[in-house]
């Protein structure tokens, strides 16, 4: 077989694979950050940032909007055929290295097999990192080609990288300290991308100071020390599901995050012609990963998915080494790195916490915003023009998401409604809505006159992920007031109802409803006017209406209660 033709069907391979690994990604919706960033590509909201990551979320989110919509599955599935393509570049990495024999084919699987690519591959804005490593890898085969041209062409596709994601500022650099070729490409290669990716990263606004309470804040200190063994012990600690469920670094974990630089060590010292290439591969790794290390309070597994990369290639180059009768068993070892990534991931989407939301964030947003758009269509399925959502409720049911987490020195406990995070207070719904005018969320309606509610449609957040419709206006206010009388907060049901009232005195449904609140209060005083205005409207009807029908029911309230209705009438 003609070697193009070997390798387009060993990419297509690898694509097949990825796709029936990871093909339960495909069902899942946009979460938090792809909601913010379809929002933007709407012209919802402003881009800002400048420069950065122009080619991974402005480009990406802003053109398969505008293919694809709503539908969230062609976005992953363009993820998962860059996933497989990321494999067979690595195999082509290898290749160019000098590897042969089985140990491209290796690092192909390798990588494909990772188990760090959980999130990438189910996230949609986890594109940021796997179009990243798409353009390193590129970067890395013109590299390889040794020439000036093909030079300039790594340095192209190392500013794409940048342009995807600030951690590949380090990415030329580290080519030109730990692979081959001449030495003065080299050195002019690695500093004109270092500079090259110091310009993005100011334009991209890397350099804006931060403050301590945002997720992105920095600290140079010995926090990167227990980011890089919680890093190594992650990688290594296989049977930990979900490794970054609290998203810090764990101090706890330093005993097994060293035990990956000391058995790498230890090989390099029992197999002294090692030494280089694991060397090479560790120093990789760690220029890789260096940009995230001082962030204190945001580490993840996907900040690993392109420094696996070197890895893959020492573990490859590992079981090229192995005697000729065991380099066909090799191939079994990512086999087995693959069963342990998919019990992994399938443990991972099963994980819940109290209340019996989904673990993960990225899982748990996704899909309540998908049953919330869901459900409101359900609901109302032309909803346009005005919507008010109140959440009276549901703020005194807020989860606390690390409830039954890990708990540690950096465990911080966040307590707030699921529904509002997925939807970003509902502002992401014009989205999925086009001809809403706007959406407003509130902790409670307020008085007459303060907001036009009048034509809006009413929603009420009663639970942690559910909306549930009231009505239009006056309909939906007093859908509310019922909803607070059932839960007994009469204050508010009384507010409701007075409200409604004012603006038809006469309606005799909420006479009663006042009278009913008032007797639960033991308010006397109101409970004789609602009765006296019911005796009033009633004794005009000419024949029982809904004004006797009313009194009546009052009336029997008023004797299971104890009361003689007739001592009302004083």
């Amino acid at each position: 077989m003609r070697p193009a033709v070997r390798e387009a069907l060993f990419l297509g391979f690898l694509i097949l694979i990825a796709l029936a690994s990871y093909w339960p990604a495909l069902d899942v919706f946009f979460s938090t950050d792809d909601a913010l960033f379809l929002m933007r590509a709407e012209g919802l909201e402003d881009w800002g940032g400048g420069t950065r990551r122009l080619l991974s979320v402005r480009g990406f989110f802003t053109v398969c909007w505008r293919l694809f919509g709503e539908n969230a599955a062609p976005f992953h599935l363009i993820m998962l055929v860059m996933h497989g393509l990321n494999a067979w570049l690595l195999g082509r990495v290898a290749h160019r290295l000098g590897m042969r024999g089985n140990t491209p084919v290796l690092a192909a699987l390798f990588y494909l097999a990772t188990p760090v690519a959980f999130t990438c591959l189910h996230w949609i804005s986890g594109v940021q990192d796997v179009m990243m490593a798409l353009f390193a890898l590129l970067a890395a085969l013109f590299w390889l080609r040794g020439t000036w041209a093909s030079g300039l062409l790594a340095l192209l596709f190392g500013a794409a990288a940048v342009l995807s994601k600030e951690p590949a500022v380090l990415l030329l650099p580290g080519m030109a300290l730990v692979l081959p070729g001449d030495r003065r490409r080299r050195i002019f290669l690695g500093a004109a991308s270092l500079a090259m990716g110091v310009v993005l990263l100011w334009t991209g606004g890397a350099f804006t100071p931060r403050s301590a309470a945002d997720p992105y804040a920095t600290v140079y200190g010995v926090n990167m020390l227990w980011n890089l063994l919680t890093y190594d012990a992650w990688l290594l600690r296989l049977w930990d599901v979900f490794p970054d469920r609290v998203p810090e670094f764990q101090p706890g974990l330093w005993t097994w995050g060293l035990l990956p630089p000391l058995l790498l060590g230890g090989l390099a010292l029992w197999r002294r012609a090692w030494a280089p290439a694991i060397g090479k591969a560790s120093l990789f790794f760690f220029l890789l990963l260096l940009p995230v290390l001082p962030l204190v309070r945001h580490s993840y597994l996907y900040y690993l998915y392109l420094p696996v990369a070197p890895l893959a290639l020492l573990a490859a180059a590992a079981c090229g080494r192995l005697p000729r009768r065991y380099a066909q068993a090799a191939l079994l070892l990512p086999v087995l790195l693959l069963a342990v990534t998919l019990w992994r991931a399938e443990a991972r989407r099963g994980a819940t916490l109290a209340n019996q939301l989904v673990a993960d964030p990225m899982l748990r947003y996704g899909g309540i915003l998908e049953d919330t758009v869901a459900r409101l269509r359900s609901e109302r399925p032309g909803l346009k023009g005005d919507v008010i959502v109140v959440t009276p409720f549901g703020r005194r049911k807020s989860v606390d998401l690390a409830k039954g987490l890990r708990s540690g020195p950096n465990t911080r406990r966040v307590q707030f409604l699921p529904v509002e995070k997925a939807t970003y207070r509902g502002t992401v719904l014009p989205l999925f809505f086009p001809e809403l005018e706007s959406f407003v969320v509130m902790d409670d309606l307020p008085p007459e006159g303060e907001i036009d509610w009048e034509d809006a449609e009413l929603f009420a957040l009663t639970g942690l992920t559910e909306f549930n419709y009231l009505g239009r206006g006056e309909a939906g206010r007093y859908a509310l007031s019922r909803q607070f009388f059932a839960r007994k907060d009469f204050e508010r049901a009384r507010r409701e109802i007075e409200l409604l009232l004012s603006r038809q005195p006469n309606d005799p449904d909420r006479l009663y409803d006042l009278g009913a609140i008032a007797l639960v209060q033991g308010d006397l005083d109101v409970l004789r006017k609602s009765w006296a205005a019911l005796r009033e409207l009633a004794s005009a009807e000419t024949s029982p209406g809904s004004a006797t029908a009313a009194l009546r029911a009052l009336a029997a309230s008023v004797t299971r209660a104890g009361i003689d209705p007739e001592s009302l009438e004083n």
